[in-house]
């Protein structure tokens, strides 16, 4: 995974190729999947993204990270009832996480959340987010 994470703004697809190994070597880990989808986040791949915190969602329900992503890629998509509904479930695992605020305002709003704000945020509060 380090390697995925080192390598991904070189060739994306082999970053993908590595975490898709890293995924099925340890089916139990949503941390492949997690990596994957912040990856397509910046490269703003939304279909890859929503299949990536997809998978970390159902791998750990209770990872409010994969269920804030799916509300952030719902409204993408366009998809405000779907967005809600995840924004609550992150809500309800991680009610005070700051983050929350830019995805509702978002959903409100009915625009897209501005990934790059978001990034920022969490690449402020934890330097390890940095990719």
């Amino acid at each position: 995974m380090r390697v995925a994470a080192r390598v991904w703004t070189a060739d994306a697809n082999a970053a993908y190729a590595r975490l898709e190994r890293a995924r099925t070597l340890n089916r139990l880990s949503s941390q492949p999947d997690l990596l994957a989808g912040a990856i397509a986040a910046r490269l703003g791949d939304y279909p890859m993204m929503d299949a990536a915190f997809t998978r970390a969602a159902r791998r750990n329900p209770s990872d409010w990270y994969a269920h804030l992503e799916l509300a952030v890629v719902a409204t993408h998509f366009s998809q405000p009832r779907r967005a809600r509904r995840e924004l609550a479930i992150a809500r309800r695992l991680n009610p005070r996480e700051p983050a929350l605020t830019i995805v509702q305002a978002a959903i409100r709003a009915g625009e897209p959340v501005d990934q790059a704000a978001l990034d920022r945020m969490f690449s402020r509060a934890d330097p390890r987010m940095r990719c």
